[in-house]
């Protein structure tokens, strides 16, 4: 279409459609009157036959009309030519056009043996033709004004229906990416143009939503990923044309069963299946977490106290919730001396503890080694994680209650 507006869209199909309404009520009018036009011209015509076959019944005799519009026949032979050669060709429609004047026939009855015709000439009719004349101004002058008035409300119209339609455009191309999308237009509106206002703000909040997840992944993949890459790097160069040592292969297995540990966790938290949150029984995870550990160190000496309530429940999701506490379990193997560690719950927080052997190396953390992407999951399912220090024993207290606005 040449008009790329909406609004002028709109108006031109309510202005098309009601003019089209108009010319045809005004068509239709003046049928009507064509219409109860020859019926008057008809019924003047029986009234007056009417009155000559009466007369004649009565008298015996044919008597003229008593118009001087109409005339009276008692033959075809007694036709001028003119009215003859309508006659022949207008037998059935009974109507037909005289020198410009508008000749109405009809044929009656008089008798047995005899009959009679009588003409009409509508043209010299006037109360039909005065009536015709403001018939006809007065449907041309209702048709236009109506025409006039459509055309306001089609304008008014397009105009009403167009304006939330721009609102919203105007909504969508000045949102700006992270804010919240103006949803005025839906609290306004409960129709279509309303669902689709809130269909834009939950679609700008699943971006939003995908851009902090792209944001954080690409941060935690620079933060966490650099380190050990580094290390890598570095032993890698150093030990080009010597041997590598004990130190060196401990620090390799540490370094890339971190690495393995961090892309799980960031892959994990990059999926949207993982962010589906239900009701979910923490003793078993945690009891596989452990399993995972004992499995992966066949000849490890680790001991694991569970204290857990077996009716233990909590709102998260089965894989992140897992990540988290293969981790936690991890990072009191990997990097403490103590050999053992403790879990428990107190309500709704989970508790785990860890004590650093005193002659390991001092700069064993236990539990404190590498809780960023600890806090990372419990974030993502609304978790709080606290993490206390007393002399060389670690707490993680993990609190699992979450709010409704949270899931």
């Amino acid at each position: 279409m040449a008009s790329a507006s909406i609004s002028r869209r709109i108006f031109i199909t309510f202005g098309s459609l009601a003019a089209a309404i108009c010319v045809l009520f005004a068509c239709i009018t003046w049928l009507f009157a064509a219409i109860t036009e020859d019926d008057v011209v008809k019924q003047v015509m029986h009234e007056e036959a009417k009155y000559i076959q009466q007369h004649f019944l009565n008298n015996g005799q044919i008597i003229q009309p008593r118009v001087n519009y109409i005339t009276l026949y008692t033959s075809e032979s007694e036709f001028p030519s003119a009215i003859k050669h309508g006659y022949d060709e207008n037998k059935f429609e009974k109507e037909f056009s005289v020198n410009g004047r508008n000749i109405h026939i009809e044929r009656y009855l008089l008798s047995d043996n005899s009959d009679l015709w009588l003409t009409i000439d509508g043209t010299d009719i006037q109360v039909i033709t005065h009536v015709s004349s403001v018939m006809f101004w007065f449907v041309l002058g209702v048709t236009i004004l109506v025409m006039l008035i459509s055309t306001i409300i089609a304008y008014a119209l397009s105009q009403r229906i167009a304006k939330p339609i721009k609102q919203l455009t105007e909504n969508v191309l000045g949102h700006e990416a992270g804010a919240l999308f103006n949803t005025t237009i839906a609290q306004l509106r409960n129709d279509e143009i309303g669902k689709l206002n809130l269909a834009f703000s939950a679609a700008f909040e699943r971006i939003n939503i995908l851009l902090a997840r792209e944001k954080n992944f690409t941060r935690d993949v620079s933060h966490e990923l650099r380190t050990p890459i580094t290390l890598l790097k570095n032993t890698l160069t150093l030990r080009t044309n010597s041997p590598f040592t004990e130190t060196d292969k401990v620090l390799l297995t540490q370094v890339s069963e971190d690495l393995e540990k961090t892309i799980e966790v960031l892959l994990a938290l990059a999926r949207d299946e993982n962010l589906i949150f239900n009701e979910i029984r923490v003793l078993p995870i945690l009891e596989r977490s452990v399993l995972n550990l004992y499995k992966a160190n066949i000849d490890m000496t680790f001991d694991v106290k569970l204290a857990l309530d077996p009716q233990l429940t909590v709102i998260g999701n089965p894989n992140l919730v897992l990540l988290l506490c293969q981790n936690l379990v991890n990072n009191a193997y990997y990097h403490s001396g103590n050999g053992s560690m403790s879990i428990y719950n107190k309500g709704s927080s989970i508790i785990f503890e860890n004590n650093i052997g005193e002659n390991e190396r001092p700069d064993y953390q236990g539990l404190g080694h590498g809780l960023y992407l600890v806090e990372r999951i419990a974030n993502n399912m609304h978790w709080t994680l606290r993490l206390e220090q007393k002399n060389t024993r670690y707490i993680v207290e993990i609190q699992t209650a979450i709010t409704e606005e949270c899931l």
